[in-house]
């Protein structure tokens, strides 16, 4: 019969999926709801860590035409046109890491600070320290905590924060900070990258 009518025959043993669109449809809006700084990449990748056995596209579909949704992305101040130089990129995991700190306030007003750590190379996030004050006698217990439960390299390369002045660095109070390389960057695009999504989906929820 699918001959005579020039029909595939998977046209027409098809069944509309429209209860499993609804379920995925749910699930998407309620992440969505959930996660307030989800876009539709991040959904993805959430529900098939989840078990949903779905393509990106139809995520988008329901993300963008079916719900309506949209990440409204944040107005960025306009900076200083510089010449572009590319970092140097690490070549093997926890032979370099970046510090640096992100402040932000309790609803009494008080200030506190988060310490992030981030591997450059495989982009894991160790560290998240948080208290009202970290010095530099803190950060060295960090990293012998730290280094307890994963191999030290002979010679780690450590970026640490610019702005914090000579007092902040740890100095030889440390197994781990007596053979690591401490340098600093005005810039490091890697850490900062982390922390401008970390302030974003977690701090300012």
């Amino acid at each position: 019969m699918c001959r005579l009518l020039a029909l595939d025959r998977q046209t027409l043993r098809y069944r509309h999926r429209r209860h499993e669109d609804e379920a995925l449809r749910t699930r998407v809006r309620e992440i969505a709801e959930h996660k307030r700084r989800y876009g539709c990449p991040r959904i993805y990748v959430r529900l098939r860590r989840e078990g949903w056995r779905v393509n990106h596209k139809k995520v988008e579909r329901i993300y963008y035409r079916d719900e309506g949704l949209s990440l409204r992305r944040r107005r960025r101040k306009k900076l200083t046109a510089v010449p572009r130089v590319a970092l140097p990129r690490p070549t093997q995991p926890g032979r370099c890491y970046a510090l640096d700190f992100v402040h932000d306030r309790l609803v009494t007003g008080r200030r506190y600070k988060c310490l992030t750590m981030t591997d450059l190379c495989s982009k894991e996030v160790p560290v998240i320290e948080v208290d009202v004050s970290i010095g530099g006698a803190r950060v060295c217990r960090i990293f012998d905590r730290l280094f307890l439960t994963r191999p030290l390299p002979e010679t780690p390369w450590i970026t640490a924060p610019n702005s914090q002045g000579p007092r902040w660095m740890p100095g030889r109070h440390s197994t781990a900070c007596s053979s690591a390389l401490f340098t600093r960057e005005v810039q490091n695009a890697f850490v900062e990258s982390f922390n401008g999504k970390f302030r974003d989906e977690c701090l300012n929820e």
